[in-house]
């Protein structure tokens, strides 16, 4: 029971990483108050002031190539639904990687002794991360 536990909140807590992540992701409407001056005839010829409400959409942005190597949703099945739905319509392409915890630390601690990263994104349990603080004091410093 205490595993299960664990293991809906690590669902839960990687829900809630994607959707920020992909909510940032959306293309942004702005609303904005525009004045405009325009004529209006009725018996005769006068200048009125007018306010129109006009939404502005961002252009969509390509994020380009992504790497995201993520602890979470492992299962084929599970990284393939990433693949085919989750990221489905994100604007760029993205390499999902799952894998186990091992490789997964391995993997950022190589990168960072290298001083060389290619991961864009990292998806994991707040655990994960916290074992990554001392690795991130092994960097050289410029």
């Amino acid at each position: 029971m205490k595993h299960t536990h664990k293991k809906i909140l690590g669902y839960l807590a990687f829900l809630t990483i994607a959707s920020v992540l992909l909510g940032a992701c959306a293309p942004q409407v702005v609303t904005q108050e525009v004045r405009v001056t325009q004529l209006v005839e009725v018996t005769k010829q006068v200048q009125v002031e007018t306010t129109k409400i006009v939404q502005v959409t961002a252009a969509p942005t390509n994020y380009g190539n992504v790497v995201w190597l993520s602890t979470q949703l492992r299962p084929v099945q599970e990284a393939e639904k990433v693949r085919g739905v989750i990221l489905a319509n994100f604007a760029g392409k993205v390499e999902y990687i799952p894998e186990d915890e091992g490789p997964f630390h391995d993997r950022i601690t190589a990168e960072v002794k290298a001083n060389k990263g290619t991961i864009d994104a990292l998806g994991a349990l707040h655990g994960n991360f916290s074992v990554m603080a001392p690795v991130s004091r092994t960097r050289p410093t410029m």
